[in-house]
């Protein structure tokens, strides 16, 4: 996760308020709503997965979607050089890990599992 040494504060905090740096970084153009989100690139995902890849221009902040097929139980969640955060939105799941050992955890809509990095 990101460290927030360059955090840029506008107020409502008794720590120092950096206005000239906070105005210079702001943008005042209009936009829709369209023209703000990032569009994801799909990848192909093991076993038949949708995988739906959502990477803004900060280098270590990135979402995958992923989407498993109807009657798909396996999927396996590439390595990666930073902790993530999985979060549940729909269906249920049993997780395994190699470092939770043989038990699974049973995951369903609103479950969060911290997963440390590689």
């Amino acid at each position: 996760m990101a460290c927030s040494d360059n955090t840029v504060r506008a107020g409502l905090t008794p720590k120092f308020i950096d206005v000239p740096t906070l105005c210079a970084m702001l943008d005042y153009r209009c936009r829709t709503v369209d023209e703000n989100k990032f569009t994801p690139v799909q990848q192909g995902g093991a076993g038949g997965a949708g995988v739906s890849v959502y990477d803004p221009a900060v280098p270590d902040f990135s979402v995958l979607r992923v989407e498993l097929a109807a009657g798909e139980m396996d999927y396996t969640l590439p390595l990666v050089d930073s902790a993530s955060i999985l979060l549940t939105v729909q269906g249920e799941a049993d997780a395994y890990s190699g470092s939770l050992g043989e038990e699974p955890i049973y995951v369903t809509r609103g479950t969060v599992l911290f997963i440390s990095a590689g």
